[in-house]
């Protein structure tokens, strides 16, 4: 009885060093290797906008008269959630 307790005991520290290293062994290897083809996001990417203002906290970009309609609905719409949002809960207004 002693015996098989003392045998478990030792291939059970066995098992959960195995465990242990097969874990750390699959986490090296997910970051080394990937499953995308090379260059999958080559023609995702969007072309840099040119900022105008030479100041790292403020973006000033020139926008065409599609642009800047869609910009003014995202604003509206923005506006209009904030006016939902302090109907609801006026303490949010400030």
């Amino acid at each position: 009885m002693y015996c098989d307790y003392i045998f478990m005991q030792k291939h059970g520290r066995v098992a959960i060093w195995f465990a242990l290293l097969l874990i750390a062994r699959a986490g090296g290897a997910a970051d080394s290797a990937s499953l995308a083809p090379a260059n999958w996001d080559q023609g995702l990417k969007l072309p840099e906008a040119h900022d105008r203002n030479p100041d790292p906290k403020i973006v000033e970009i020139d926008l065409n008269a599609a642009e800047r309609a869609m910009f003014q609905k995202s604003v509206e719409s923005v506006k209009g959630l904030i006016e939902a949002c302090t109907k609801i809960a006026p303490h949010l207004a400030g």
